[in-house]
């Protein structure tokens, strides 16, 4: 890391990794790091991702959605792999917040992007399909929908 930083200087991507690497030892370091980050650049994603994350251990499932969406915001569009992770875990945030039609909507999106994201599959079907604590038009499948878990 020092010797990227040294030639590129202190980016928000520099500091995003540090606060990775940081999160493995100390966690007040590793959200330092990323706050210092998101200085840099608001719109890093990675950075906004880990900081959903971090909510998300702390209970603090508003907040993590929120990081969530501007991670989504700011992923280039190409990079199905880490929005559908991003998905996943947004439609986790919501389902903990009990909106429900939000987490439906999350992991379909992330089934989307990726039809064959397991964890997706089964969230969708624990959570949501196969739940009938909900209502009917939240648990239904749409014919969109369908057509991807076809596929698997």
């Amino acid at each position: 890391m020092g010797q990227a930083e040294s030639k590129i200087g202190t980016t928000a991507e520099i500091l995003c990794r540090y606060g990775i690497c940081w999160s493995f030892f100390d966690r007040k370091k590793s959200d330092e790091y990323l706050t210092k980050a998101l200085e840099k650049n608001p719109n890093h994603p990675r950075a906004n991702y880990i900081l959903g994350i971090n909510y998300v251990e702390k209970n603090d499932y508003l907040q993590a959605a929120k990081f969530y969406q501007k991670a989504i915001e700011n992923y280039p569009p190409s990079d199905k792999f880490h929005l559908n992770e991003t998905y996943n875990n947004l439609g986790t945030a919501y389902y903990e917040q009990q909106n429900f039609k939000m987490a439906k909507e999350s992991w379909e999106k992330a089934l989307v992007l990726l039809p064959r994201d397991r964890m997706v599959i089964s969230n969708l079907f624990e959570f949501i399909y196969n739940n009938s604590s909900l209502p009917e038009e939240i648990r239904t499948i749409s014919p969109f929908i369908e057509k991807y878990l076809k596929r698997r």
